[in-house]
Formats: structure tokens, sequence, C-alpha cells
């Protein structure tokens, strides 16, 4: 495979190329730029999956019921403290 060199714009002259551990092919940084972005947005299309599942979704409502408990709780032996002064 031949070795292709891309040099940046911002960096005249400087080899931004990733080598292979064999040493003898290279990874242009625009092929490593679209495998990256590849990755992240399989990363995101998991995370939407995620936010519109139903149990995600329902969390808060899960959660509001125990904070309730905990003010309510707090609430109480801030009064029994209150109380024994």
């Amino acid at each position: 495979m031949a070795k292709l060199k891309m040099l940046a714009s911002a960096k005249a002259g400087a080899d931004w190329n990733l080598w292979s551990d064999d040493g003898e092919h290279t990874w242009p940084i625009n092929a490593i730029q679209t495998i990256l972005l590849q990755e992240i947005r399989d990363e995101l299309k998991q995370l939407n999956a995620l936010l519109h599942c139903r149990n995600f979704v329902g969390i808060p409502r899960q959660l509001e019921p125990l904070a309730k408990m905990a003010r309510r709780a707090n609430t109480n032996a801030a009064k029994r403290r209150k109380a024994k002064q």
C-alpha cells in the first residue's frame, strides 16, 4: 500500500498521518476523522435510543416520591431536634 502524505495547512510540512505498527502503512488524517465521526454518530444513536426508552423517561416519576419522602423525613427530624431543645 502506498504511503499517503497529507500536510496540515496550519503547519506547513507537518506530517499528521498515523503510522501502523508495521511501519509500512499510514492512515491519513481525513480517514481518521471520518472514522471518529462515525464512532461518535454510533454512540449518539445509542444515547438517542436510551433517551426515548420508557424506563429512562420514567426515572423522574420514580424519583419524585423518593424526594418527597426524604424532604418529609428531614422535616420530621428537624422538628424532633427542635422539640428536644
